[in-house]
């Protein structure tokens, strides 16, 4: 009878065992589920933030990349290298938004304005008019790899967001086509 009493408590002890191991097995389960619901959630909360801001950042970069291209265009040196530096709160600001290459681009606009303007600075002081005519040759060229910069940087963000550049019809091409035909 001894055994028998020993017997049977020992698998009500097995019984009870298992059944805590269940429970805490349950317990444990649902924390990790829980747990890996809640980390899932913020990962794409997070995503959801940052494709906002990207969104945002992208359709200031293009504003910012035409204005600039107009500046270049039909202002001066001086004009587009204020600019840039007064947009320089924002590109810092949202850097980490923005395609590596734009910021390639801004940094090399940046860069390049400076030089220009440096560079137009020195030719009006020059009094040799061989080294003159030569330094706006490169002023010039200068130029011309501002603007396209500028227009780089543009097709960047457009290129980002599946856009391409508005493209502008001149007369004298609409002429050129009409001639041909």
């Amino acid at each position: 009878m001894l055994l028998s009493a020993s017997g049977e408590t020992s698998e009500v002890l097995k019984e009870i065992l298992f059944v805590l191991t269940g429970a805490i097995s349950a317990i444990l389960g649902g924390f990790l589920a829980t747990w890996y619901e809640t980390k899932k959630a913020r990962k794409i909360r997070r995503e959801e933030v940052i494709g906002e801001k990207q969104v945002e950042a992208y359709q200031q970069a293009a504003r910012v990349a035409s204005s600039l291209q107009s500046l270049l265009m039909q202002g001066t040196l001086e004009d587009a290298a204020k600019y840039v530096n007064e947009q320089g709160d924002w590109f810092w600001k949202n850097r980490l938004f923005l395609p590596q290459g734009f910021q390639n681009k801004w940094i090399s606009l940046k860069s390049n304005l400076r030089r220009a303007i440096r560079m137009e600075k020195a030719q009006a002081n020059q009094e040799d008019e061989d080294k003159r005519g030569k330094q706006i040759d490169t002023l010039g060229e200068l130029q011309s790899f501002l603007d396209q910069l500028a227009e780089e940087a543009e097709k960047e963000i457009l290129g980002e967001l599946g856009l391409s550049p508005i493209e502008i019809e001149k007369f004298s091409q609409r002429k050129q086509e009409a001639s041909r035909s």
